[in-house]
């Protein structure tokens, strides 16, 4: 027990020394790690998000405009002649296709990004149907449409919707041409959209695996986050401790310690001996006499 004359000075010595470390700041300001879990909290479960990632992969945009662009040269420049339905098959395969590259389809596998892909190929399989099936020249444009499905849900889903417009357009294609000409036509557009829906599903399982890696990573630095920041204050506890139990040592260390905190004329440290308070330290004051525990 110390007695004071002057008031405690505003600013302590810890507060005159600040930690800089940023990982004991973090602690401080209780700011969770970025894409880290906040193991400090009471309740330390973790739930990853309900939504699934944006996944990052090359952009369809320049195979969106490189189909296009190849569209309009089959339909404009071979040897058919050009009819209404073409002109409006390309009008809504222009307006379409710079809406999707200003306002991309993310590569996400959740219900909404699923329903907007199966609409895009529903949307060039009606209009391959509508301009010669096969022969239409807008059957190009199923290459970014099967690129996109692999990228944002994998080959399964890409081959699942490439294989039904397959279907659907081989079916009006083999009575037109015949059945020799017509499934060699649907087995050439298989391969080259199987190809594509491989492709796309092996680089959609790769950015699967990257972030996956991220996110381990990243977890496992938070874990050594906050070990580090444990261990350091650990030492800070160790350092406040006294180097010696010698009653006598501890006396000086808690003084010298006083002193540096508080600003003061007299102080004197008692210590409980059964009933009374002895003054064992004395310091800028005259001797003072034993305290009853009753005073």
């Amino acid at each position: 027990m110390a007695d004071e004359t002057q008031q405690r000075s505003p600013a302590t010595a810890s507060d005159s020394a600040p930690v800089s470390w940023p990982l004991v700041e973090r602690r401080k300001t209780n700011q969770t790690p970025p894409a880290g879990v906040e193991r400090r909290a009471r309740d330390r479960t973790f739930e990853p998000s309900r939504t699934p990632p944006v996944l990052s992969a090359a952009p369809v945009w320049p195979f969106r405009l490189g189909a296009l662009g190849a569209a309009f040269i089959r339909a404009f420049f071979g040897d058919t002649d050009i009819d209404s339905a073409t002109y409006a098959a390309a009008g809504v395969m222009i307006v379409y296709t710079l809406w999707v590259c200003w306002r991309p389809i993310g590569y996400r596998n959740d219900t909404r990004s699923r329903i907007q892909i199966v609409g895009e190929t529903g949307i060039v399989t009606i209009l391959c149907l509508l301009t010669g099936a096969w022969a239409s020249p807008f059957a190009v444009c199923l290459i970014p449409t099967c690129m996109l499905a692999g990228f944002a849900a994998g080959a399964l889903f890409s081959g699942q919707l490439a294989f039904a417009a397959i279907a659907a357009i081989t079916v009006q294609h083999v009575p037109e041409v015949g059945a020799g000409p017509g499934l060699r036509d649907a087995a050439l557009w298989s391969g080259l959209l199987g190809l594509v829906a491989f492709t796309s599903g092996l680089a959609h399982r790769a950015a699967l695996d990257a972030a996956a890696q991220q996110q381990l990573t990243l977890d496992r630095v938070s874990r050594l986050a906050e070990a580090n920041s444990l261990l350091f204050s650990l030492q800070r506890v160790a350092q406040t401790l006294p180097a010696s139990l010698d009653l006598d040592e501890v006396l000086d260390s808690t003084v010298a310690r006083v002193r540096s905190m508080v600003r003061h004329d007299a102080l004197v440290v008692y210590m409980l001996d059964g009933n009374r308070f002895l003054p064992l330290r004395v310091i800028g004051s005259a001797p003072r006499p034993p305290l009853d525990v009753g005073d």
